[in-house]
């Protein structure tokens, strides 16, 4: 048969569109291929950026490091955080308790690079000496690399862990650039995520226009529809 009407591979066409479903029949998305491929970009955006490391704070870059999630309430609040160095695997500093534990269960392909995050969130003088403690673990971590004398990327900080980097003698850059050019170019897997979740923004839209919404109808309920 041939196929030449499709004009352009699959990942391509925002019409085409696989399910949400895995199989085996079926090339969909790679989840495997898609941390993978992530990982690489984020490397190869360091070495562009001459960095030796970076220490995520942002919970989408946590996320795109080690493809770690566990909810929105705490993605941008500096209680956790991952280390991703040119010369090893990415380890991810997670909230001890549960959290730990859930995130040991869930990312079997961070096994043995989870460990528990000092947390600097806290009342104004445990947050010194936490960032105290916080940049200490950071500065052994970089020597066991061998990148401590090399620039270490920070994509968000707050003022002790400033200050906590700033006393180790760690040379501290914008991790930003970094992140965002390898984030900037999209895979062949998360085009088709994105691809999938526009289609869920669309069905719920046209739900709303032609379906949901009607006089008297108020906001909540809308909301609670689309949910």
């Amino acid at each position: 048969m041939d196929t030449r009407f499709l004009g352009q591979p699959h990942e391509w066409d925002p019409r085409r569109l696989y399910s949400q479903t895995g199989a085996d029949w079926q090339y969909r998305v790679d989840f495997d291929r898609l941390r993978k491929e992530r990982l690489e970009k984020l490397r190869a955006s360091m070495k562009m950026e001459d960095l030796g490391a970076l220490v995520l704070f942002a919970g989408a870059n946590i996320r795109y490091a080690t493809a770690s999630y566990q909810g929105n309430w705490k993605y941008n609040i500096n209680i956790r955080y991952a280390v991703v160095t040119h010369t090893g695997e990415p380890v991810l500093f997670e909230t001890a308790g549960s959290d730990l534990h859930c995130a040991e269960i869930d990312l079997p392909w961070m096994e043995g690079r989870i460990r528990p995050a000092i947390t600097m969130a806290v009342g104004r003088r445990r947050c010194a000496l936490h960032g105290r403690a916080h940049g200490r673990k950071r500065r052994r971590r970089m020597k066991e690399q061998g990148v401590a004398k090399e620039k270490i990327g920070i994509d968000n900080f707050d003022m002790p862990s400033l200050e906590a980097f700033q006393k180790t003698g760690i040379k501290i850059v914008n991790g930003w650039p970094a992140v965002s050019r390898a984030r900037v170019v999209k895979t062949r897997d998360e085009i088709e995520l994105l691809k999938q979740a526009s289609s869920i923004g669309d069905a719920a839209m046209w739900k709303i226009k032609y379906e949901w919404l009607k006089p008297g109808v108020r906001e909540r309920e809308i909301d609670s529809e689309s949910a």
